[in-house]
């Protein structure tokens, strides 16, 4: 097994909707190909791991790289893995957008308690680490890394 990692630049800037709909086309294709991943979207720019066997991972990432969706696709790493960072997702997909973040905070703030689908914000603490907003640090691999921490443990 192999995991790898890579960023990208969305040619446009995508909606919920729009990040909902690719999340549906990756589950499916993944379930399919026993691919487990994670996405991480933030105003523009994407960060995704996507792990499972060597061949179906790399022709994965080829078709990747090849995707209109986006362009300036940089891999941050190519591993070989024992274990999944992220067994039970066939992709996960998280939008840390600042707007969103900030629509997030205002939930907790009103409700007193986070909305089930947002987990980042109720495990702040993991985030510490990391600035989410500079998004050319997850080119290197040990912010890439931290990131992938942070988001396998809940």
């Amino acid at each position: 097994m192999i995991q790898i990692a890579y960023s990208s630049t969305a040619r446009q800037l995508m909606t919920t909707e729009a990040l909902s709909s690719l999340q549906k086309q990756a589950v499916s294709f993944n379930q399919a190909n026993g691919i487990t991943g994670l996405l991480i979207y933030n105003d523009g720019i994407f960060f995704q791991v996507i792990e499972g066997e060597a061949d179906v991972v790399e022709s994965l990432f080829k078709r990747v790289q090849s995707d209109a969706r986006h362009h300036r696709v940089r891999l941050v790493f190519k591993i070989p893995l024992t274990f999944r960072d992220f067994p039970s997702w066939a992709m996960r997909v998280e939008n840390i957008s600042p707007d969103v973040r900030k629509q997030q905070l205002a939930h907790i703030l009103n409700t007193g308690r986070p909305a089930s689908s947002q987990l980042q914000i109720q495990r702040q603490k993991h985030f510490q680490t990391i600035d989410l907003d500079n998004t050319d640090s997850w080119e290197e691999p040990s912010n890439a890394q931290k990131l992938i921490k942070a988001f396998s443990v809940f």
